[in-house]
C-alpha cells in the first residue's frame, strides 16, 4: 500500500479558476470553485486554503462568483496556495450534515486531482464562513492544519445547527481569530474576546 501511495501521480494544470461539481448526500449537485496559482507544480506538494463564504443561508447558490477579483486569490497567487471555494446555501450550510460533508468531499476530490500537502490544509472564512470555520475546527480538527476565522462566532454551529461542539477538540490546532468592535453582530470586546480567553484557559 505504501508503495502504491508513493507511486501516485498527478496531471499538470493550467493556472486560474476552475469550476467543479460535487454530488452531495442529499442527491443535489453543487458547484465549487478552485484557484490554481501560476506556480503550481504537479510534482511538488502544494498547500491548500479552504475559504467559506458568508451569507450561507441564502436559498440559491452563489454561482456568479468572480474569484479572480478576490483579494485572497491575489495573496494565494503570491504565496503559491491552491484555494478551494465551496458554495453553501440553506439546507447545505457550514453547520449541517449536508453542507459539512459537501466541503469534506470537495477537499478529498481536490486532493485526488492535485498534489496537496496534507500537513498544510487550512480553513478560513468571513461572517458565516468564519462561524463555519469555528465549527469545522471543533468537529473535524484533524482534517486541517489551522483555522483563520474573520468576524464569526464559535457558538453558531451549536446554536443554529444543533452540533455538539467543544473547544477542547481543537486544542492542538492553531486558531487565529479576528473580530472587530464595529461588527454589530459579534463585537470583539464584548462577545468574542471573553469566550476566546475562556477557551485558552481551558487549553
Amino acid at each position: 500500500m505504501i508503495k502504491a501511495i508513493r507511486n501516485i501521480t498527478y496531471e499538470p494544470h493550467k493556472p486560474g479558476k476552475l469550476v467543479r461539481e460535487n454530488l452531495c448526500i442529499d442527491d443535489i449537485k453543487r458547484r465549487y470553485y478552485l484557484y490554481v496559482p501560476s506556480s503550481y507544480n504537479h510534482q511538488i506538494k502544494t498547500p491548500l486554503l479552504v475559504y467559506l463564504h458568508g451569507g450561507v443561508l441564502r436559498r440559491e447558490l452563489r454561482e456568479d462568483w468572480e474569484i479572480e477579483e478576490f483579494e485572497l486569490v491575489t495573496l494565494a497567487e503570491e504565496r503559491g496556495y491552491l484555494v478551494l471555494f465551496p458554495l453553501g446555501q440553506f439546507g447545505a450550510s457550514w453547520w449541517d450534515s449536508v453542507g459539512m460533508t459537501n466541503v469534506l468531499q470537495q477537499i478529498r476530490a481536490t486532493k485526488q486531482e492535485f498534489n496537496i500537502d496534507d500537513d498544510r490544509v487550512f480553513m478560513t472564512g468571513f461572517s458565516d464562513g468564519a462561524s463555519g470555520s469555528f465549527n469545522f475546527a471543533m468537529c473535524y480538527p484533524t482534517e486541517f492544519a489551522g483555522f483563520l476565522p474573520f468576524n464569526g462566532h464559535p457558538g453558531v454551529g451549536s446554536a443554529a445547527g444543533g452540533m455538539h461542539t467543544y473547544f477542547v477538540n481543537c486544542a492542538n490546532r492553531p486558531l487565529y481569530v479576528i473580530n472587530t468592535d464595529e461588527d454589530e453582530l459579534y463585537p470583539a470586546e464584548t462577545k468574542i474576546r471573553p469566550m476566546m480567553e475562556l477557551a485558552n484557559e481551558a487549553g
